[in-house]
């Protein structure tokens, strides 16, 4: 990190997992444990999903099933805490196959900032964090997902 305090803001995401603290909680221990490496001059910006990253995108459903083309009944519930990569492979059945580091990013891109902050308390409080970064993501006035 002390490398990269040239290109800020640097944003972690980390993982809950089955870790018994709040998600707040967890950010701040984390940004504790960096700030003791005498790591301060770096702006650092600590979202942790509730319990994983899948857990956020859970958060729109309607976005993985346009991502997996699913005319499932699924409806959006509070998916926060559960195993989320366990819940999107229930959902999409075993005819079908999740990959974190393929379907992850591409149905990330496809959730709607606002659906997922409203389902999702932990992801609320990472969009509030990231809110005036100059970012094509973050600015972004329309989310991929959503028509006019």
């Amino acid at each position: 990190m002390r490398l990269l305090k040239n290109n800020y803001p640097i944003i972690i995401i980390f993982d809950k997992e089955g870790r018994s603290d709040c998600f707040d909680v967890v950010a701040t221990a984390l940004e504790n444990a960096i700030r003791a490496q005498e790591i301060q001059d770096v702006e650092i910006i600590i979202g942790v999903p509730d319990r994983m990253f899948e857990n956020w995108m859970l958060a729109d459903i309607e976005s993985v099933k346009v991502h997996y083309k699913l005319d499932s009944k699924v409806n959006q519930e509070n998916y926060e805490s559960l195993n989320g990569k366990s819940k999107i492979r229930s959902i999409i059945g075993s005819n079908l196959k999740y990959s974190e580091t393929q379907d992850g990013p591409d149905i990330f891109l496809l959730c709607r900032k606002k659906i997922m902050a409203q389902n999702s308390l932990s992801f609320k409080c990472f969009l509030e964090s990231v809110s005036e970064l100059d970012c094509q993501w973050v600015k972004s006035e329309m989310d991929a997902g959503e028509t006019s």
